[in-house]
């Protein structure tokens, strides 16, 4: 679509087809970019999160959880200069190593599969008490 519609494409603008190991990507981008207007639950930005990449979300309810992780910045999902100011706040300084292993250890403690099929589990049971 991107090709097909916007050309020619910026020399910054890459593309990047699709792999098998998408962390790769995570780790080779400067920001990741979650500019969703609506949503659920974003695993992808939970996974950018956990690789390393420093984030930048819309302020939509779908995504505030990512605010209790180190290097994410938020924005008003109508503003193109809130959207330009939280990338240029993301990319003026780097993530460190300390943020990135707070932030795996806190998406693993709270966000991993045992954690939400422990959280699933119990709706149930709660939900059988009646």
């Amino acid at each position: 679509y991107i090709a097909k519609h916007y050309q020619p494409q910026p020399t910054w603008f890459k593309v990047l087809r699709p792999i098998s190991s998408v962390s790769e990507y995570y780790n080779k981008a400067d920001v990741f970019l979650s500019a969703s207007r609506s949503e659920g639950f974003s695993n992808s930005l939970l996974e950018a999160i956990y690789c390393g990449c420093p984030v930048v979300y819309s302020n939509i309810p779908g995504t505030r959880w990512a605010s209790e992780f180190n290097h994410t910045f938020e924005y008003e999902v109508e503003s193109p200069e809130a959207l330009a100011q939280a990338i240029l706040s993301c990319v003026a300084i780097p993530i460190t190593r300390e943020e990135i292993e707070s932030n795996r250890s806190k998406a693993i403690a709270n966000y991993s599969m045992d954690v939400w099929t422990e959280k699933v589990y119990q709706v149930l049971v709660e939900s059988h008490k009646n």
